[in-house]
């Protein structure tokens, strides 16, 4: 009962999060966002999660910071949302390289839940789409 009331309240938290990010038109508000939400539900700080590589971020969270599926997949969530932010701040390839994240954490998720999500394939396939346009 205390994982179901964990896990619901952080969807309750990522929905927020997102919806607060979606009206906001200045990208360095979102990233001020973003650092929040890092910090605050996740416990980390933002530089610490940037420098991870794709190659290496779920090694070092799950397996030294003991991170549940639930935080990657939030995670994943809010770096997509990241990327966004910085493609519109003009940084394209910041944002291809937070894309990579999100995209392989929503892969661990998939892998480590066992559990298909239409939301969760339309996300992966949304942020393959943004990546295939920055790479043309």
């Amino acid at each position: 009962m205390i994982q179901k009331d964990y896990i619901q309240r952080m969807i309750e938290q990522v929905t927020k999060v997102l919806a607060l990010l979606m009206g906001m038109d200045v990208p360095e508000d979102k990233i001020k966002i973003i650092n929040e939400a890092y910090a605050h539900w996740l416990k980390a700080n933002p530089d610490f999660l940037r420098m991870l590589t794709p190659e290496n971020i779920v090694e070092v969270l799950v397996r030294g910071k003991g991170y549940s599926p639930e935080q990657m997949e939030f995670l994943a969530q809010i770096m997509d949302a990241e990327g966004d932010a910085e493609l519109q701040r003009g940084y394209p390839t910041v944002a291809a390289n937070l894309w990579r994240k999100s995209l392989v954490l929503f892969e661990y998720v998939d892998e480590e839940m066992q559990l298909f999500s239409f939301e969760r394939m339309e996300k992966v396939a949304g942020i393959e789409g943004k990546l295939s346009k920055i790479s043309t």
